[in-house]
């Protein structure tokens, strides 16, 4: 099923590329013997896309969680937030096991005579494993409320196993890959959050303490954070900026690289820190992200699918990196800028990226720090914005994530009970009395 799905998928898309190579020739923007730069070109402007994105979420979010997480309440909040989610994703695992384990009965009473060896053999140690994995979770059960999403499992619902093929119960082995998989994810992920709930716990409680290591990691972090900010504004933002005009001899690193400091010193105290920080930019960026269920970062359990993916993005952003880093510093005339810069060989593609590129960065930046996603999302509901970014909604999910923790650590539990000011209810309602006493300050 998956084959056919991916055939299906890169069959249309080669149908709209020469569909759009055609149009291109007719309107006399490519030329034939330009081709072969086109595919370059559109594999240039893929990591270009990427770079844009990672840099446009990775240079306003780290800052902006630096210096939200500076206030240790509001930090544990955001894991508890965090452990709601996982929570949700979790009673969604658990209910297409659910599904699919009665599949697995009814195809197991229901299969012909010929395929019913066949499939016992194929299928019994997975549905096993699932159900193993089912009762290994580590949420209680009467969190597990949901309804089947793998869309799967309705196809899979419609076989006549009385008359099933081969065919068919390969279909039924990729749920039942997919299934586990998504359990044994929700498990270590489950566990990895409620282990940093508690840590954020922990340091929510010293910060009631005399001790100077609290302050001090609060100062460090908005420090760090307006460094990053500025950092971002003035090297990278500008740095686009000039780009798009053409003129890289008003960037800031333009004046370095060009300066009269010996080139050993340049390279040992500009380029390569810059580089490095770039990619740990774009590593932390693909890191935090998550793409469907297939590409996630678990501490200490991440597939070997996620680490692949990531390396071969990595791979892509690395050599884009490089390829910006010497456009902006105006030395677009070597031997790797010849590959990179054969996307100007097709004029509507290379044209115009200069121009693209700083506007997609920045307008993922704004996305990223004003939470315009999110709020969209509000506008389109009922729920109204809550204190420090929190809807209503989000309030109670986040009540529910302290329910969850207080049953997964003994430690959590004990220090809720012993002090309820660190209880979540009890920091909204510190917010609440701060917020109405700046409301009624005269100004």
């Amino acid at each position: 099923m998956v084959l056919r799905e991916n055939l299906i998928f890169y069959g249309i898309a080669g149908i709209l590329f020469a569909i759009a190579i055609i149009i291109m020739l007719a309107t006399h923007k490519l030329k034939i013997n330009t081709i072969p730069s086109l595919f370059v070109a559109l594999s240039n402007g893929y990591g270009l896309v990427l770079l844009c994105i990672a840099f446009g979420y990775g240079f306003v979010e780290l800052p902006r969680r630096l210096w939200l997480t500076a206030d240790p309440g509001y930090g544990y909040r955001i894991k508890l937030n965090q452990m709601y989610k996982e929570i949700n994703l979790c009673a969604e695992s658990v209910a297409n096991a659910d599904a699919s384990l009665d599949i697995y009965r009814i195809a197991e009473e229901n299969i012909n005579h010929d395929m019913i060896s066949k499939f016992i053999s194929l299928c019994k140690n997975k549905a096993d494993r699932i159900n193993l994995l089912k009762s290994s979770l580590p949420i209680p059960d009467k969190y597990y409320s949901s309804q089947p999403t793998n869309k799967m499992i309705n196809v899979v619902r419609k076989t006549d196993w009385s008359t099933c093929t081969l065919s068919n119960i390969e279909d039924f082995l990729c749920l039942l890959d997919q299934t586990a998989e998504a359990l044994d994810q929700c498990k270590n992920f489950v566990l990895a959050t409620s282990k940093q709930a508690e840590r954020a716990l922990y340091d929510y409680k010293s910060s009631f303490s005399n001790k100077i290591k609290p302050k001090i990691t609060k100062i460090f972090k908005k420090i760090l954070s307006i460094i990053l900010i500025v950092i971002f504004v003035i090297i990278c933002c500008w740095g686009e900026v000039t780009l798009v005009f053409s003129k890289p001899q008003i960037n800031l690193l333009y004046a370095i690289t060009n300066s009269g400091i010996p080139i050993g010193t340049k390279q040992a105290l500009f380029t390569f820190p810059y580089i490095s920080f770039l990619l740990f930019i774009g590593g932390w960026t693909l890191i935090n992200a998550r793409v469907g269920s297939f590409y996630r970062f678990i501490p200490h359990a991440t597939n070997a699918n996620t680490l692949n993916y990531w390396a071969v993005l990595i791979c892509r952003l690395g050599p884009t990196i490089g390829y910006h880093y010497l456009l902006q510093i105006g030395v677009p005339k070597t031997s790797f800028g010849e590959v990179m810069g054969i996307m100007d060989d097709v004029s509507s593609i290379g044209d115009y990226w200069n121009y693209l590129s700083p506007i997609l960065m920045i307008i993922v930046g704004i996305f990223v720090g004003f939470n315009l996603w999110a709020k969209i999302k509000n506008c389109c509901s009922c729920f109204g914005n809550y204190l420090d970014t929190f809807t209503n909604e989000e309030e109670k999910n986040i009540q529910l994530g302290e329910e969850v923790l207080k049953e997964l650590s003994i430690d959590a539990s004990n220090w809720i009970e012993e002090n309820p000011r660190l209880s979540v209810s009890s920091i909204l309602k510190s917010y609440e009395s701060e917020l109405k006493e700046f409301d009624t300050v005269d100004i």
